[in-house]
């Protein structure tokens, strides 16, 4: 789990600095890896041990981007976030190819809370559009008119 401290046993039979890492590189890159030091080893490559893994901690908390986008017949779907081990920010857009089938924006920021990160408060906006007719309104499944077009979360 994320910032989760786990125990692993193994032999360390080979003397030497080893890197333990996720190979799913965004979790890497967030802080899933670590550096074994094994026996009393001085690494020539390595002069300075604890500036070096000073420097590795804050390229664990590199940002990393992700988007991805769905095209359907109606219109598309799509994704974007920026994060890195504490902060989040994304936009989601549901986006039609007519104003008959809509327009839909929401965006937030937030940050990650506690040392498991199971609570993220977050900030955002969320923006709609969709045409209907004169006098009309949208209904949800339940029969609920709604009547927004813009508005915060």
């Amino acid at each position: 789990m994320p910032m989760e401290t786990d125990t692993i046993e193994f032999l360390a039979n080979e003397e030497g600095d080893w890197f333990f890492h996720c190979h799913i590189l965004y979790h890497m890159m967030a802080g899933m890896n670590r550096v074994f030091a094994v026996d009393d080893y001085k690494n020539p490559y390595l002069p300075d041990k604890a500036k070096a893994y000073k420097m590795l901690q804050r390229e664990s908390n590199m940002p990393h981007f992700m988007i991805q986008n769905d095209f359907a017949t109606n219109g598309n779907d799509g994704e974007l976030m920026l994060m890195n081990a504490r902060w989040s920010l994304g936009t989601e857009w549901r986006l039609g190819y007519n104003n008959m089938h809509g327009y839909e924006v929401e965006t937030h920021l937030g940050r990650y809370i506690g040392k498991m990160q199971w609570l993220m408060p977050f900030i955002g906006f969320d923006w709609r559009y969709r045409k209907m007719g004169k006098d009309e309104h949208e209904k949800n499944i339940f029969g609920q008119v709604n009547k927004k077009t813009t508005g915060l979360l």
